[in-house]
């Protein structure tokens, strides 16, 4: 993997969303330190997680997601598939690849199952209208664990006024 074509601190933050678990394992450490090297401030992520413990179960969850999206459309989805190849993080690795970072589960794995399967079932634009709804409905669940992904933040802490 290369050197990013950005200077070092070209902007205040690094964020990505649902990217780290398409990059392989070996080449995890240079993307972070690559994200590092171009923040000036800091890095906010969202990335699919596993844990040991029952907190992070992004595994399982791809792994019931791929099994629903083949009996319902005959095919893996390829994105689920990247995740399965390269493999979900664990927090133990974003802590080594983000030292300091606050690490942060959403997205309770049952709510995420119904918002996903609503959103690949349903794609008009009333549809999207109604999953919106459905997921706005279901989210007060979304807080509790186990969580399908982990929030990174790498943001130094507000200064008080």
């Amino acid at each position: 993997m290369r050197r990013f074509p950005f200077r070092d601190r070209s902007f205040d933050a690094a964020t990505s969303s649902d990217v780290f678990e398409h990059v392989p394992r070996e080449w995890r450490p240079h993307w972070a330190a690559e994200l590092a090297r171009v923040a000036r401030f800091g890095q906010v992520h969202t990335v699919p997680c596993s844990s040991d413990d029952g907190q992070f179960a992004g595994r399982a969850a791809d792994e019931e997601f791929q099994r629903w999206h083949s009996e319902t459309f005959g095919r893996t989805d390829a994105f689920t598939s990247q995740h399965q190849e390269h493999g979900l993080p664990s927090p133990d690795e974003l802590s080594q690849l983000f030292p300091g970072a606050r690490l942060v589960g959403f997205a309770n794995t049952d709510v995420w199952q119904q918002s996903v399967r609503d959103q690949f079932r349903r794609t008009s634009r009333a549809a999207r209208v109604l999953n919106g709804f459905a997921f706005l409905r279901r989210h007060g669940q979304s807080e509790r664990p186990p969580f399908k992904n982990c929030l990174v933040d790498a943001l130094p802490a507000p200064r008080p006024r």
